[in-house]
This record gives C-alpha cells, sequence and structure tokens, in this order.
C-alpha cells in the first residue's frame, strides 16, 4: 500500500514516496541521521514495529525504497522455505544503503535474499544521474528478477484491497495529473490527493483499517542529500508541518579490486 515516484533534472534527483499502512502499526520515528562507522551513512525514517525501515538515502545519494508485492501472493514466501520464518522486508533499505553504487546495492540485496526468506516484495534503487538510471528488484516468493528502473513506468504503486482497481485507478490519475510531465509541483499534487468520494482509492488514502501515514521527499543535489517527511493526520485529512534532515553528498570514487 504505497506509492513511489521520481524525476531528475540538471544536477539533481528527486523521489518521492508515499507510505500507507494498518491502523494497528504503531506510528513511524521521522528521518534521522544514522551515522555508521563501517558504512555510509544515511538518512531514514524507522518502522517501531520491525525495527527496519521502507525508505533510506545515503551520503553517496543512493536512495532504497521497498514495497509489498500483493500480486505475488501472501503465500509465496513459503515456496522458498518452510523451515525459516520470514524477516522483515524493512531490512532490505538499510543492507541496501551501506553500499555506494545502485549495482552493489542490488548484489547485497541479491545475495541476503539467497540466504534469507522474505515475503514478497518491490524494491526500487536509485543512484545519482551520473551513473546507472537504476533498478527494480521484484521477488514474487520464488524468483528475483532484477531490472532497469527504465522498464517501469510511473508510478509504482501496490494495494492490498482491490490491488488491481486501486493501482489502476491511482495510475490513469497520475497521467491526468502530470500531464506525461515529471515536474515536482505536478508529483506533490499526484502524491498528496485524496478523493473524498472514494477514500481508499487514492495515493493519499484512508480506509476503516488503513490509511496513509506520511509522504517522504528526498533531493538529491550536487552537494548535498536531503530528506523532508511529512506525516499525515487522518481525523483532519491533512498532511501535518514537513520536517527535514540533510546529509553532505559524497561522490563515489573507483572501486579497486
Amino acid at each position: 500500500m504505497c506509492t513511489a515516484t521520481w524525476m531528475k533534472g540538471d544536477g539533481f534527483r528527486t523521489f518521492l514516496f508515499t507510505r500507507d499502512e494498518k491502523t494497528s502499526r504503531g506510528i513511524e520515528s521521522p528521518p534521522g541521521h544514522r551515522p555508521n562507522s563501517n558504512s555510509p551513512s544515511f538518512l531514514s525514517p524507522l518502522d517501531p514495529d520491525s525495527g527496519g525501515t521502507w525508505i533510506a538515502v545515503n551520503e553517496y545519494g543512493l536512495i532504497a525504497a521497498v514495497l509489498n508485492n500483493y500480486d505475488a501472493g501472501n503465500d509465496a514466501s513459503e515456496n522458498k522455505s518452510s523451515h525459516n520464518p520470514p524477516i522483515s522486508r524493512g531490512t532490505l533499505p538499510l543492507v541496501a544503503v551501506a553500499q555506494k553504487t545502485v549495482n552493489y546495492a542490488a548484489g547485497a540485496i541479491e545475495e541476503l535474499n539467497q540466504q534469507s526468506t522474505f515475503k514478497p516484495f518491490l524494491m526500487l534503487l536509485l543512484g545519482t544521474e551520473e551513473e546507472d538510471e537504476g533498478r527494480l528488484l521484484i521477488w514474487d516468493g520464488t524468483q528475483l528478477a532484477n531490472k532497469p528502473l527504465s522498464s517501469a513506468k510511473q508510478p509504482i504503486t501496490t494495494s492490498s484491497w482491490k490491488g488491481p482497481e486501486v493501482c489502476s485507478f491511482r495510475k490513469e490519475l497520475f497521467h491526468k495529473t502530470t500531464g506525461g510531465s515529471t515536474r515536482l509541483d505536478l508529483l506533490l499534487e499526484y502524491h498528496g490527493f485524496l478523493d473524498v468520494e472514494h477514500p481508499a482509492w487514492g495515493p493519499t488514502m484512508i480506509r476503516d483499517d488503513a490509511n496513509t501515514r506520511s509522504m517522504s521527499q528526498i533531493r538529491i543535489g550536487t552537494h548535498e542529500v536531503s530528506f523532508r517527511h511529512q506525516l499525515f493526520d487522518r481525523q483532519a485529512c491533512a498532511y501535518l508541518e514537513p520536517s527535514e534532515v540533510r546529509l553532505r553528498r559524497k561522490i563515489a570514487g573507483p572501486v579497486s579490486s
């Protein structure tokens, strides 16, 4: 139950992510600076239930985000192993941003996925505009596909409720709102859309058992990485004032063999 879009311009890249969750889950912590002595420092919010996250960005401008792959079915992970309980998918972005580049991050996820059991997921990996545009990893519980992000049409969106219909509605809304343009103001308008007559359908949504929790906006600039985060107030049907954290951006040099 999430929606992701992205854009790039002259010397920057922006990634937007709307997170939806069950009302039974705890309130997420806003993004903070997570220093790491042996790996790149990164910015991410935290899920109090799993201790992981759904989105993170490191000081090299590597963005990692994970969505539930409802199309694969809830029991697909049992095809891999009936003996090992699934690990939280919130682990995946943390593993990815421990790397400096998209290709190394994809390799780390592939290796972890071979060693562990995860429920089906979609994972987006975006680097800086100087390198590979990005990758889309699709785990269906049996096979892990690794595709260029350019092969995926925006938006990438999922829903546990009426998945095909809701996703189709959101994709049609994206084209109506943006006209195929990836302007930031139009992307923000799209992510913030709440259909009053059908509140469970839009990129910002409310159901009896779930609702949008937050909107994240990550910007990779020439010298800085920033993470802007807005919690959604279900009662007011509105986003709260944003918080923002920043990192000085580093440039990944050649990796020695």
